[in-house]
């Protein structure tokens, strides 16, 4: 590359003010716009002085300055010739350049995108210089000086913001909001998921659910999650954000969920003995097997009283005896919650679905976070989970509870 071929472009101007460094140096260092000039003399005649490049003898730059007085904050009078450029510098620029025209063009797409398609015809020096660290501090700090912090809503009633209804790779983030409907006057579901999740779900035989009901928005009672089995674990596809945890909820819920992915159809699903969950999958999903998470329902209802808890036990799992001789019928079916048949088909038990939980409820700093908190929670999830299928599949038989 020529001399000329790197001429740059003057990143300051005349009556500009320079700043003196090393001033115990017998011939200073002024830095302007980005570059260095040592002092060289000062005129006899006008007393204007006289500053060059700092690469004036290896680099061979030519470029000069003039200023009023040797002192910090001098005044650049008149400039001559421009700057030789540094091939790997003005590379870097112009990559940099680019980085911040594709931000302001498509905000969502992923950095990592971003500074593939940059750096796509970069230099091997330029590569071996570590650029894509830089550039991802850029597109951060250029992220964030545009991000708007919007006021929390304190109801459930709120417009949702266009940021929000997409994922960070464009796919369709909210992909229902009963607000834009009549249906749920009284109250609201949100559906949130991503394109590779509606893939997934759709071919997904086994499903785990599991609600939450800690670390909610205003005016919403639980975020239900349906978790599809991938490679040796089980994925999180879709969430139901509700404003109650009745059947009719979960009903509408699961039927909106049969309108977004028709072809969904799973076999068997690993859930807690919520009963209205329970009632609603059993309609919606007649000719599936439900297994039941006993651990959690024992964690959450042992009491102190070893007699209490048999009591529970029996009314809830196998029915407490009868005058005939037999038994009452549980409130949960022991078909629900007996696990021969998940023994028999090597399904083992496992926490991921409670280590998910753990993961997205740390990320939200508040005991009561803004909505918008937990859509960029969510969303930053979905992204993670595309970065690792990408980067690997998992081929083992997968845990469930």
């Amino acid at each position: 590359m020529d001399a000329m071929s790197l001429e740059e472009e003057d990143t300051f101007a005349i009556n500009d003010p320079i700043k003196v460094t090393d001033t115990r140096l017998k011939k200073p260092i002024a830095q302007i716009g980005g570059y260095k000039y040592k002092y060289s003399h000062a005129s006899k005649s006008t007393g204007v002085c006289y500053w060059r490049c700092t690469k004036y003898q290896k680099g061979k730059c030519l470029a000069v300055i003039y200023t009023d007085s040797i002192t910090d904050g001098s005044l650049v009078c008149q400039m001559k010739y421009k700057h030789i450029g540094d091939a790997i510098a003005l590379e870097r620029r112009n990559i940099r350049s680019a980085t911040h025209q594709i931000i302001a063009e498509n905000p969502n797409l992923p950095t990592r995108y971003i500074i593939a398609q940059v750096t796509d015809a970069a230099s091997d020096a330029l590569k071996t210089a570590g650029v894509g660290e830089n550039l991802a501090r850029v597109i951060r700090h250029r992220r964030q000086k545009a991000c708007i912090e919007l006021p929390a809503p304190t109801t459930w009633s709120f417009d949702i913001p266009v940021i929000f209804l997409t994922n960070i790779d464009g796919s369709p983030f909210i992909l229902f909001d009963s607000a834009t409907t009549s249906d749920i006057p009284d109250g609201r579901i949100i559906i949130l998921g991503s394109r590779e999740s509606l893939e997934m779900l759709a071919l997904a035989n086994q499903v785990v659910g599991d609600g939450s009901d800690s670390r909610l928005p205003a005016g919403f009672m639980q975020i239900w999650s349906l978790h599809a089995q991938r490679g040796q674990t089980f994925k999180p596809c879709f969430h139901f954000l509700m404003t109650q945890r009745t059947i009719p909820y979960f009903d509408y819920a699961f039927i909106k969920l049969k309108e977004i992915v028709p072809q969904f159809s799973p076999t068997s699903i690993t859930m807690d003995f919520d009963r209205a969950v329970i009632a609603s999958i059993q309609k919606s999903f007649p000719d599936i097997i439900i297994d039941g998470s006993i651990c959690n329902e024992i964690r959450t209802k042992f009491g102190d009283q070893l007699d209490a808890f048999l009591d529970f036990f029996e009314d809830t799992f196998i029915g407490r005896p009868n005058v005939e001789g037999g038994r009452r019928e549980p409130r949960i079916p022991i078909s629900h919650w007996n696990v021969y048949q998940r023994v028999a088909s090597n399904l083992l038990t496992s926490d991921s679905l409670e280590t998910w939980h753990r993961v997205l409820i740390n990320s939200l700093k508040s005991e009561n976070p803004s909505i918008w908190s937990l859509f960029e929670a969510l969303k930053k999830d979905f992204t993670l989970f595309i970065v690792r299928e990408t980067d690997q599949t998992a081929t083992q038989i997968p845990k469930c509870f």
